[in-house]
């Protein structure tokens, strides 16, 4: 009788053991592993946040329909990959305007990576999708552990990368980065630019070209729905009612400022530093309303000066002989008019009129942030009083 309960403890014991272990390699409950896991690497500026959105918004009917996983975690995986993977997460941006100390940087990995392996330990998916653009930025070390740790979980990993003119690209960026607290000045005198060699020459050493999808943003955008189309298709959505579905549903994001609003938001960054010092932020500036401001303000868009769109475009051009040559793409043929037409210097603007609009924003932005603590103090109060005056 003893013999039989030891091989029946024995054999339970194997059944767990091989389960533990089929989960650490991706595998599931059926002896099947994940087809794929798809890197949306980017690049930056060429629609991730509206794809982000509309597939982080539609992820239980991607998992329900076509099998596709698409992480909980966040709309964009960035912070938590970055986070994840980076030599020295406390420089990725998320985390210096979060301010996250140093000493937690060790537990927020842990729990991101919880987070991940616990979604991808199920089975009832084919492929996931992990959407993260600012892996651009990663050495080639830090994308070979992120490759390492996600060929634990399934067969094939496929990046998709798209390329976006780099004149128009630089701009969008620098608008992005003058969101982050840089100044128009510093980004004028080292242009932003998408470096396409060197970041792809890292993907291709990791992943392997074969591995890798280039699409040109510009071709994408003339479809019809834009750049989601094209992506459902990468996804291997073939039912068209449900494509049309999550095309329709589509989040449409414009993130861009006007000329006179980027020259607002440069002068608050130049007077009143969003950082007093690395990952201590000001306190008398609050990023997200100033902006929730300035996106309305309306005037012609934000371009560069004229001499900085031509440095730009010579900086650029090796990186779009290279991408002909070795990418076996030509999209670039035909470059932006760099002509000086619709672009209005900063010199326009008179001084006292950018200062005093930078001043007025300041000051709705603190009122606001009075009336909400005033708000959360008066909540609290009803809370209070309601508590004591409930019938016990």
């Amino acid at each position: 009788m003893a013999n039989f309960y030891a091989m029946r403890f024995c054999k339970l014991f194997r059944q767990i053991f091989d389960q533990l272990s089929r989960r650490r390699s991706g595998e599931s409950s059926q002896g099947e592993v994940m087809k794929e896991i798809i890197l949306h690497a980017g690049f930056p500026k060429t629609a991730t946040t509206s794809l982000q959105k509309t597939l982080h918004g539609r992820r239980k009917d991607l998992l329900l329909h076509a099998g596709v996983l698409y992480p909980s975690i966040a709309e964009n995986h960035t912070t938590s990959i970055c986070t994840m993977f980076l030599g020295n997460p406390l420089g990725h941006i998320a985390n210096k305007m979060a301010s996250v100390p140093e000493s937690d940087v060790e537990n927020v990995r842990k729990k991101y990576r919880k987070t991940y392996e616990q979604e991808f330990a199920r089975n009832n998916y084919s492929r996931a999708l992990i959407s993260a653009e600012g892996v651009v930025n990663m050495s080639q070390p830090e994308l070979a552990d992120l490759y390492g740790w996600m060929t634990r979980f399934c067969k094939k990993v496929t990046v998709i990368m798209y390329l976006r003119e780099p004149v128009d690209y630089t701009t969008s960026v620098m608008q992005q980065i003058l969101k982050q607290g840089t100044t128009l000045k510093i980004m004028y005198e080292k242009p932003p630019v998408p470096h396409y060699r060197a970041r792809i020459k890292k993907f291709i050493n990791v992943f392997g070209q074969e591995n890798i999808k280039f699409l040109v943003y510009e071709e994408e955008i003339r479809k019809n729905f834009g750049v989601m189309n094209g992506f459902l298709d990468i996804l291997g959505i073939e039912d068209d009612d449900f494509k049309d579905s999550i095309l329709a549903s589509q989040v449409k994001t414009n993130e861009s400022l006007s000329q006179l609003a980027a020259h607002v938001l440069d002068h608050l960054n130049e007077t009143v530093p969003f950082f007093i010092k690395p990952g201590v932020v000001n306190k008398k500036r609050s990023l997200w309303k100033e902006l929730d401001i300035l996106i309305g303000v309306g005037g012609p868009k934000f371009t560069p000066p004229h001499d900085v769109r031509q440095r730009i475009y010579k900086l650029t051009r090796p990186d779009v002989d290279w991408i002909k040559t070795n990418l076996n793409l030509d999209p670039y043929e035909g470059y932006p008019d760099l002509n000086e037409e619709g672009h209005l210097e900063m010199s326009q603007y008179p001084a006292d009129t950018v200062s005093s609009i930078s001043k007025i924003i300041l000051n709705l932005v603190r009122t606001s942030s009075r009336q909400d603590k005033l708000k959360v103090r008066l909540d609290s109060i009803l809370l209070k009083n309601s508590c004591m005056n409930y019938p016990h």
